[in-house]
């Protein structure tokens, strides 16, 4: 009967460079990864931002009342609501030109209305820049609370709305431009563009 070697264990130094060559291999593989991920996230932002305003052009279609997709520049929210046609629950009708206002204290927040969804991560919106406003767009919803809100795009349930722009910044100087066509209400995610440095 052959005797049996004793089984040889790792020892305490070779565990400890294992652990410090996978910690190094990670260390210099990040910097690599996080370019790729935040295009990718950032891609993913711009699509989040087309689907919900192919959802509020939907809705609006559908249920026959105008819907407004709005944002906080700088911030990472964003919501789709009905239009507002009463201001504020005063009981007094819209008129063209005039913008209601909305107190987050003294209106709150109906249950049907749903909370503003987010942007992943890294990704902020920049602005929004309307082309060809129309006199039907004049009223507005702002907001008189801790938050800033953009001017909203408002979808008409004819399914139309107004040429508009909305830059979304990612991480490293990345970013994309979701368009919005007036005519059809379509919307559509542009090329990643990264930001000129100035000199």
């Amino acid at each position: 009967m052959a005797a049996r070697l004793p089984a040889r264990g790792y020892t305490l130094l070779e565990m400890i460079i294992v652990v410090a060559i996978v910690a190094l291999l990670v260390a210099l593989t990040m910097p690599a990864m996080r370019g790729p991920l935040g295009k990718s996230e950032l891609r993913g932002a711009a699509k989040q931002v087309r689907t919900a305003l192919a959802g509020a052009r939907l809705r609006a279609i559908e249920s026959g009342v105008a819907q407004q997709f709005h944002f906080q520049p700088g911030g990472n929210r964003f919501e789709v609501v009905p239009r507002p046609t009463r201001d504020a629950g005063m009981g007094l009708p819209f008129s063209s030109g005039q913008a209601t206002r909305r107190i987050a204290a003294a209106v709150p927040r109906s249950p049907e209305e749903p909370e503003p969804d987010q942007l992943p991560g890294g990704v902020r919106f920049v602005g929004q820049q309307t082309a060809e406003p129309s006199p039907e767009d004049s009223p507005q919803t702002v907001r008189l609370d801790a938050e800033s809100w953009s001017p909203p795009i408002v979808f008409y349930p004819n399914g139309r709305t107004t040429n508009a722009r909305i830059r979304l910044n990612g991480s490293r100087g990345f970013y994309a431009d979701v368009l919005v066509r007036g005519v059809t209400g379509a919307a559509t995610v542009g090329e990643l563009k990264r930001r000129q440095l100035q000199p």
